[in-house]
């Protein structure tokens, strides 16, 4: 029952675009985590990002293997832990454990004072923004 969270100068990427069927930046076509300052990455095939991304965000390791089974079904992977358990391992020197900093509240709850206020206005401008040469017409804040 462990949750991590990337060490500080780390990142996961993977930028897919599912029309095209190709990864961006091209210069790395496969999903990775990267440390920045080590120059260092490790890479992984599509079922190790799919399970790579739920380690990143913080997602119990307990749960993960449901969520493989739930994705590509219990006949096509026959030990969802053991995957869970490899792709950490390829992880692991990228990784701390999170820090548990939330606190709970029941959903629907709100303390009397903090219980926020909506006045059913939208403030909504649509000037033109100059980009360029040419003028669109954008939403502005």
């Amino acid at each position: 029952m462990a949750r991590y969270q990337l060490k500080e100068h780390c990142c996961f990427v993977d930028a897919f675009h599912h029309e095209k069927k190709v990864r961006k930046p091209d210069s790395y076509p496969f999903p990775h985590v990267f440390h920045q300052k080590d120059k260092t990455y490790v890479s992984f095939n599509d079922t190790a990002a799919f399970i790579a991304r739920f380690i990143v965000l913080g997602v119990d390791t307990d749960v993960i293997p449901q969520i493989l089974v739930s994705e590509y079904g219990a006949s096509k992977v026959p030990n969802p832990a053991a995957e869970v358990d490899e792709v950490y391992k390829m992880m692991k020197g990228y990784l701390t454990l999170r820090k548990k900093h939330r606190t709970h509240t029941a959903p629907g709850k709100w303390p009397a004072a903090a219980k926020p206020k909506h006045t059913g206005k939208l403030r909504l401008s649509f000037s033109t923004n100059p980009v360029g040469i040419i003028n669109l017409k954008t939403p502005t804040s």
